[in-house]
Formats: structure tokens, sequence, C-alpha cells
């Protein structure tokens, strides 16, 4: 960023702003932008070949503040997030066993798990075994998701339904 005392414009721009092929100035609008130095980080102005405070001539190039870039076409829309890997038979089967495991520590039954994996995978655990294994911090996170998607969920029908709201009826 250039100080201060190098901001300047010579003239006034008086193009129609609704004319977005006119240039507001026909010289390049950034001037060159001051550098740093390597040793003692003084601010070099433009076209200077020495720092002109401890005289380190090994100065980084100044390149006129062009960017090589290349532009693509933006049509507005949001990227798509790239797909999980699918899981395999193993990790589908522990998922289940340790869903069965927490069904049991909370009083559910094994439909509580079903229903679980159901919503986690898209089907069904229907090859697999309804063996208890060890809760994963997978399952742990996938609960935790759950339980806190229900209690906004009460709390947003509570406010709907709360004193003052008017029944119809």
């Amino acid at each position: 960023m250039a100080p201060a005392e190098d901001i300047y414009h010579d003239h006034l721009d008086m193009h129609d702003p609704a004319d977005k092929k006119a240039k507001a100035f026909e010289e390049d609008p950034k001037p060159a932008t001051h550098r740093k130095c390597k040793k003692c980080n003084f601010l070099i102005p433009p076209k200077t070949k020495k720092c002109p405070a401890c005289g380190d001539d090994s100065l980084p190039a100044y390149n006129g503040g062009h960017i090589e870039a290349e532009f693509s076409e933006f049509n507005g829309q949001k990227t798509k997030k790239p797909k999980k890997p699918e899981a395999t038979m193993f990790q589908k089967q522990e998922w289940y066993s340790g869903m069965l495991t927490l069904a049991d520590k909370r009083g559910k039954s094994e439909g509580f798990a079903a229903n679980c994996y159901r919503e986690r995978f898209s089907v069904w655990p229907n090859q697999l075994s309804k063996q208890r294994g060890p809760v994963t911090l997978e399952v742990q996170m996938f609960d935790k998701h759950r339980r806190i998607k229900y209690a906004k969920s009460m709390a947003k029908s509570s406010k709907m339904v709360g004193p003052g709201a008017v029944n119809a009826g």
C-alpha cells in the first residue's frame, strides 16, 4: 500500500457511471507500489534499485503490480461438496453394533438402532448381525447430532404453542 502523500488524481472523473466501457483514468489506475527491503523492512519507493536506508541491492523484483492468473466463467451456483467414500461392510457392522449398545444403555429397542442406521446409511441393516460392540466416536457424534436436532425442534415447536398463542377452533 502506498503512503498517503503518493495518492493523487490530476483530473476529475466525469464519465457516466452507467457506461461500463468508459475508463475513469487512461493511465494505470494503480500506481507503482512500495516494496519492503529484505534486510531492514524499509518501504522502498517504486523504481528504486537500492534500499535508501541500508543500501541493500538484492531487492525483490518489481513486476508493476501485475498478477498472472486465468479467468473462468462463474455461474453463481455453489460448488458441490465431494461425496464421502462408501463405508465398507465392516465399518457398517461396527457402527450398527455400537448403536445397538447405545440403545441398550438408554433402554431403547433394536428398532431404534435400526432407524438410526437407516438415517445414517439410507438403507436398513438387513445383512448385519445384531451383536453389540463398543460405541465408537462416530456413533457418539451421530447420536449427539440427533439429540441436538431433536431438542431444537422441540424448542421451536414450544415457541409456536406457548402461552398467549391463539388456538384455531
